[in-house]
């Protein structure tokens, strides 16, 4: 899912800081990368001289649909003017997984996805019959991902005029067995996020029975 606008500017705030206080360290690394990686910056190069001109317009991330800190991800730095647009996290993604907090057992979860899988999730959701996390085995990703389709945080470009169900307005009140899961697994050490995740409910359920809220 990709970062909010407050974590991005922290994360850049911090990049901004680092290069400040260590200006030389900076421009070496910088050197070397180029020495290293010379076709790499000449194809990165051009997609920024052919972005500022014109020639190529970003587009949403190919891999979640989000149009936040996208960047240009080549398949073949000698093309350097074919892309696939991708946004930060799931550049990462797509290079370094192993990096990817959210990934479990190499589940790579978002870029599994495309505009046609995406379609039959939502038509999924649209009936109300299935569960997140139903959902989420059947296409091989996390209920976090399934969660961010049906709430409108990824893939929002697509338009097929189905009606969602979305927050959990409406939904029956927790039980108190679900409530006493909740707090076993807080005892355990476990996080809202894997709480959520192991019990198949929001991560706004989880806070309101931690913070007495049911």
């Amino acid at each position: 899912m990709p970062e909010s606008s407050e974590a991005r500017e922290r994360r850049l705030s911090r990049a901004r800081e680092w290069k400040r206080r260590h200006a030389d360290k900076h421009a070496a690394n910088v050197r070397e990368y180029r020495r290293k990686y010379p076709q790499k910056v000449k194809a990165q190069n051009a997609v920024a001289y052919a972005v500022s001109n014109g020639t190529l317009v970003k587009g949403p991330c190919e891999s979640c649909g989000t149009t936040q800190d996208i960047c240009a991800h080549h398949s073949d730095y000698l093309k350097p003017l074919e892309v696939e647009w991708l946004c930060r996290p799931c550049h990462i993604r797509h290079h370094k997984p192993q990096l990817w907090r959210g990934v479990r057992g190499g589940n790579t979860s978002v870029s599994k996805l495309n505009q046609e899988s995406v379609i039959r999730i939502r038509k999924l959701l649209s009936t109300g019959l299935l569960t997140n996390k139903e959902i989420s085995k059947i296409f091989d990703v996390t209920p976090e991902n399934i969660s961010a389709i049906r709430d409108g945080k990824t893939w929002k470009y697509i338009e097929d005029g189905l009606t969602i169900p979305r927050g959990i307005r409406g939904a029956p009140a927790l039980s108190s067995e679900l409530i006493e899961q909740v707090r076993q697994l807080t005892e355990k050490g476990y996080t809202q996020a894997e709480t959520s995740r192991e019990l198949d409910i929001s991560t706004a359920s989880v806070s309101r029975i931690l913070h007495g809220r049911k």
